[in-house]
């Protein structure tokens, strides 16, 4: 008999109000029954003002209302803020203080104290949290805690376990999140305590060194994914809660996961999204398997016009079609790892957010960019619209093993063990697409006498590097399958980029000498730029420089056919959409018990600048999907039609597919 699945292992539809102000009670939970909602995560009730943590004199209150959710099918996930200290309880801000590295307490978005939870205000918050569980909530969520407080309590302790009073480095970082994690588990436990049943998870910066040691102490794993835009609009990813869910559920180990997104456009509280990025924050984030979290950080009279009216057609159109967003998982056949090793260790951007996001220096001495690399290479997927995962370093040889192609960019700090892992990847018949300084490091950031993937690749790198300006160029060398639809020989080259040698492997491209201005003779060329080496029963496909972070900035188009070439013809891809610009996300996912295909279509395209208020309907599209098996039934979700194939044989079909808006999914029913 199959596991019986609980309330929060299936999909949520979870509203947030962030204030108190303008609470309306329990009148606010007809507005989430009709808004589609089936969780809530409590805030305004408790709140003081934009702060909210459980007092014992929340009690009454919190019992009435968590009665009356359950009477119209609503969970009740509580809020606990564990990064900012109550405004109302100022004298004990110079002992809970969170500080920086002068031991100055810091200050968060401009007027609320910070907290650390290496203080006594730890006990405060567990004690907060145990009592709100006799209340009768489903789950507890904390918001925090901060990690990196060099406040006289951590700086002791940080000295009593590392012998160092230096606060800049990697240890130190790591010490705070250690610090973070055993509060985390703390919390947890005595949660647990109270009532197993009742779930706990935090605010997780999924990309950030370290977040995998929370992973233990939560039930559902989270992060900021929808928390948009914080940088002007049009530097912005469309597909930022796409991403984030990737990640999520690449480190998840089965657990639900959820995408936090807000109402307002960040960083204006009062400000709502447009309609059309309204859902498709929605679209993106369930599109590649996590629950959506929809907040607003304003008083609820706000939540009204076009873009409320978006949320509540995704939520009714999700509610509606529920079983097809239940038990799923990715069918995608092509990979792009994150490294956090990297990511701690070397320059490294990341978005904005809420609570977490600016990156860091890191203490190797690299060329590169992590963030850039990584976001670099996701958006030539994107655009080559491949379905495509998300793996980390530290994935297993099965996990790898699931993919026919794997895509290493912004990996420069990789383990021993890891490279094993790629080379017995390859060499029984994977291929993999790595790009700038792959594994020229360890996992402590020290320097590799030759990169760690040179054998895999089939070159060999001299000392020093190439700094090219925009007008330096590469130049074709070969024909064939990955240069499919490259029509120039001569393409711009990356900025950064490496002296090899090719060993063994195949030169397809060419880096040309850096030329001395824009308006001269073409220099002659030189060394490798694109490679290509078979490696057992494998292949290698290899970038000479920082194409992720160049393409990031640029988006040479040539750039991103060769990368999206490689990826179909290393990996068959099951599902091919025609038709469509490349702003049109695929994910391809199925149902676990093999009863459906599901591929979802997420329609990015709008006008010349963002925010969107409606994207361009989009019409004559055709999906050819292969390698699924058997096919009973075609449907498109959002038309709610039944669609026949134009063609269907030798183990594939192809459908015309309706006009698509911002978002569908085609069912295919075994």
């Amino acid at each position: 008999m199959a596991k019986s699945r609980k309330w929060y292992e299936r999909p949520m539809r979870i509203v947030a109000l962030q204030t108190s102000e303008g609470s309306t009670g329990k009148k606010a939970l007809k507005r989430w029954q009709g808004m589609g909602f089936n969780v809530e995560q409590l805030f305004h009730i408790i709140g003081d003002g934009y702060y909210a943590a459980y007092d014992r004199k929340h009690a009454p209150v919190l019992k009435d209302y968590v009665a009356e959710a359950h009477r119209r099918g609503i969970s009740i996930i509580l809020y606990h803020n564990a990064h900012m200290l109550p405004p109302s309880m100022p004298d004990r801000f110079d002992e809970w203080s969170f500080c920086d590295a002068d031991g100055k307490p810091e200050i968060g978005y401009g007027t609320y104290r910070l907290g650390c939870v290496n203080t006594s205000w730890a006990d405060w918050l567990v004690d907060g949290v145990v009592n709100a569980c006799e209340c009768g909530v489903d789950g507890i969520f904390t918001d925090g805690p901060l990690t990196g407080c060099a406040c006289a309590a951590c700086r002791a302790e940080f000295k009593a376990q590392y012998g160092s009073e230096d606060l800049t480095g990697v240890e130190f970082h790591r010490f705070g999140v250690d610090v973070a994690v055993r509060f985390v588990r703390r919390i947890y436990e005595a949660i647990k305590a109270v009532n197993p049943e009742i779930i706990f998870y935090q605010n997780l910066g999924i990309s950030e060194a370290g977040a995998a040691k929370f992973l233990p102490w939560n039930d559902l794993v989270g992060s900021e994914g929808g928390m948009l835009f914080y940088r002007p609009p049009a530097r912005s990813e469309l597909w930022k809660p796409s991403i984030t869910a990737k990640m999520l559920e690449a480190v998840a180990g089965g657990k639900p996961t959820v995408i936090f997104a807000a109402w307002d456009q960040k960083p204006w509280s009062l400000y709502p999204h447009a309609p059309a990025e309204t859902k498709l924050l929605f679209a993106s984030s369930v599109a590649s398997g996590a629950s959506v979290w929809y907040g607003l950080h304003s008083p609820p009279s706000r939540l009204k016009g076009p873009s409320a009216e978006a949320a509540t057609e995704m939520n009714l159109f999700l509610k509606k079609h529920e079983r097809w967003y239940d038990d799923t998982e990715s069918a995608a056949r092509v990979a792009l790892m994150w490294s956090p090793t990297s990511a701690e260790l070397y320059r490294t951007s990341t978005g904005e957010s809420d609570f977490y996001g600016g990156g860091t220096e890191g203490k190797v001495q690299g060329l590169g960019d992590v963030g850039t690399a990584f976001s670099g290479s996701a958006a030539m997927l994107y655009r080559s619209q491949i379905p495509f995962d998300v793996i980390f370093e530290n994935a297993t040889e099965s996990e790898l093993r699931r993919y026919g192609c794997i895509i290493l960019s912004g990996c420069p700090c990789l383990s021993a063990a890891t490279l094993r892992k790629i080379r017995s990847y390859v060499e029984g018949g994977g291929r993999v697409i790595a790009a700038g300084d792959v594994a020229f490091f360890d996992e402590k950031g020290r320097r590799r006498k030759r990169p760690g993937v040179a054998e895999v690749l089939g070159v060999s790198f001299a000392e020093g590097h190439y700094s090219f300006n925009t007008f330096d160029y590469i130049e074709r060398e070969a024909a064939g399958p990955l240069m499919r639809g490259v029509d120039v020989d001569i393409m711009p080259a990356p900025l950064l980029a490496y002296n090899i040698a090719a060993r063994k492997a195949q030169v397809l491209a060419r880096f040309h000498a850096p030329m001395p201005g824009r308006y001269v003779e073409l220099t002659p060329k030189t060394t490798p730029a694109i490679t290509l080496n078979a490696y057992g029963k494998g292949k290698a496909l290899y970038f000479a420089g920082h194409f992720g972070e160049f393409y990031e900035e640029y988006s040479t188009k040539e750039h991103k056919q060769i990368v999206g070439n490689a990826a179909r013809t290393f990996a068959r891809q099951r599902v091919i959409l025609d038709g469509a610009p490349p702003s049109v996300e695929i994910s391809h996912r199925r149902k676990r018990d093999g009863s459906a295909d599901l591929v979802h279509l997420v329609n990015y395209t709008g006008g010349m600048s963002r925010p969107m208020s409606k994207v361009v309907t989009l019409r004559d599209l055709t999906l050819t999907v292969q390698g699924v098996g058997e096919v009973s039934e075609i449907r498109s979700l959002a038309s709610g039609r039944r669609l026949r194939p134009l063609e269907q044989g030798r183990g594939g079909l192809t459908v015309r597919l309706p006009a698509l808006e911002e978002y569908d999914v085609i069912v295919l029913s075994h």
